[in-house]
């Protein structure tokens, strides 16, 4: 018998989801991209063809099968109409693929067919309408209708008005429920600000602002993915003959990742919450990618908690076939809220894979098991040109002799090494240490031009702390072990940066000898 697949695909996401720079847009957007991979394309999916079965169905994609190819091909013109009317401009890439030995097999011919020519991509340069014609300010493209909220008018072209009216509905946050286990608790912000286009409007209660505590306005856009999920999928895949097989695998690992980020929001992010709105602002859970905004200060406690919830939820998966252990690395990028939503991705995104990168080569066996360390790395973003984090770096963030001045990335979790960096415990005792991270701040920037004087600087203020403030001084002397603070790699100016964000104050008062 002849086995056919479908598979849907959605690409750019990202970009798609970031694209006009308003949060209130984003929360549409993500919640629109959410409905492709959910039951609720199950249900439409249904609508238009009745029951198949699924292989795959998380991040924005799907893959159904069949033996009769005539409905994967009336799914296909439909779904794609679907799409151009939801959806407009989100970029996919959709293909019909067939095999006579298995449906897996038919699905792995989708994959291999999937690199042809992606659908659904929006002109960059889209023609000018008439002289008379607005513009929708944040995008640049023709705008298609103006939106009103008390006194202010909002112009939105084709693509961010179903963004924009998704996030206006009373029902929404397919993706922020999926961050709760207790939905019905919290709310999540969906202004920046105390919007102008809110004012006087019933719906305002229904788009708190994001929860600052003090002045500093920052954010951080967090990312973060599984590693070695693709070695599992083709390792265990190759015993797989049927589409709930694979389907079954899939979705004991986004159960598993869904959990993990609950107990993360629900430790380090729901304390913070201020009138039950918490300072977050999911984007996209979906397959293995993971995306948040969270307040600046409690960016890296949730990273951590993250990563490490990531690592016990899915230890048990793949266990009983001795495949490699899944673990998940992140990046961090702290910017200030004006910052535009995709140069702050573009950055995190890189973050992770800089953090991968590391964290592939520290595989260490936990009862038996391979796998890669969890590991992070963070930036605050200061520059107007960014080309990835090693040009983020490239200007004031590295010594005399060019070398980084900072640690990235630390390794957290099981396969952590032994003398692994626990940044926020040597931020909490920098911290204690009377005037510490001033006097680090000022020979970070000595370190920049001159290196003998930036040692110097070091040794004095050691000497004097030595006697003023002994027990913090040994403590710190114990956090930073054998690592020197001269070559950067000791953590020390990362944990300078930790203060300044604030991150030490939601965290308990370090135990000092």
């Amino acid at each position: 018998m002849t086995n056919y697949a479908y598979m849907f695909e959605a690409k750019g996401i990202q970009r798609y989801i970031f694209a006009s720079g308003k949060l209130r847009d984003v929360v549409g957007a993500s919640d629109l991209v959410a409905g492709l991979a959910s039951s609720d394309c199950q249900d439409k999916i249904g609508e238009f063809t009745g029951d198949l079965k699924f292989s795959r169905r998380a991040g924005g994609a799907f893959c159904v099968h069949s033996d009769n190819k005539k409905v994967l091909i009336k799914l296909r013109a439909k779904w794609r109409l679907h799409i151009l009317r939801e959806l407009p401009g989100l970029e996919c890439v959709d293909v019909i693929a067939q095999s006579d030995t298995s449906e897996i097999e038919a699905m792995r011919q989708c994959f291999r067919d999937a690199g042809g020519i992606r659908s659904n991509y929006p002109a960059q340069v889209p023609g000018m309408g008439r002289p008379i014609s607005k513009i929708a300010p944040l995008t640049g493209r023709p705008a298609v209708a103006e939106l009103r909220y008390g006194k202010d008018v909002v112009f939105v072209d084709a693509i961010g008005l179903p963004q924009r009216k998704q996030a206006d509905r009373d029902k929404l946050d397919k993706v922020a429920k999926r961050f709760l286990a207790c939905a019905e608790n919290w709310e999540f912000p969906r202004n920046y600000d105390e919007a102008v286009e809110d004012e006087g409007d019933a719906r305002k209660r229904k788009n708190p602002p994001f929860p600052f505590i003090s002045d500093d306005k920052r954010i951080a856009v967090i990312h973060a993915d599984l590693s070695g999920l693709g070695e599992l999928f083709r390792e265990m895949g190759n015993a797989f003959e049927s589409a709930t097989e694979n389907s079954t695998l899939a979705t004991s690992i986004e159960d598993a990742i869904t959990t993990a980020t609950q107990g993360a929001v629900e430790d380090e992010i729901t304390p913070h919450a201020v009138n039950k709105v918490l300072p977050a602002r999911p984007v996209l859970l979906g397959g293995d990618d993971i995306t948040i905004i969270v307040r600046a200060d409690l960016a890296i406690p949730f990273t951590i908690r993250l990563l490490q919830n990531i690592e016990k939820k899915c230890d048990g998966i793949g266990k009983a076939e001795g495949q490699k252990a899944l673990s998940a690395c992140a990046g961090i990028a702290i910017v200030g809220k004006g910052t535009p939503f995709l140069t702050a991705y573009a950055l995190a995104d890189d973050l992770c894979r800089h953090a991968k990168s590391v964290a592939k080569a520290a595989q260490v066996p936990i009862e038996g098991r391979e796998g890669y360390a969890s590991a992070y790395s963070f930036h605050v973003y200061q520059h107007t040109a960014l080309d990835g984090y090693e040009g983020a770096i490239a200007g004031n963030e590295v010594d005399a002799d060019g070398k980084a001045l900072s640690a990235n990335p630390f390794v957290v979790g099981a396969r952590a090494s032994i003398d692994a960096i626990d940044l926020l415990a040597l931020a909490q005792i920098l911290a204690s240490v009377e005037g510490g991270h001033n006097r680090v701040r000022e020979i970070k920037s000595l370190i920049s031009d001159n290196r003998g004087l930036a040692e110097a600087a070091w040794d004095r203020w050691w000497e004097v702390g030595l006697k003023k403030q002994e027990k913090a001084m040994v403590a710190l002397e114990t956090a930073l072990g054998s690592r020197d603070f001269k070559d950067g790699s000791s953590g020390v100016f990362d944990a300078m940066t930790l203060i300044d964000m604030g991150a030490v104050k939601a965290q308990p008062a370090p135990v000092l000898a």
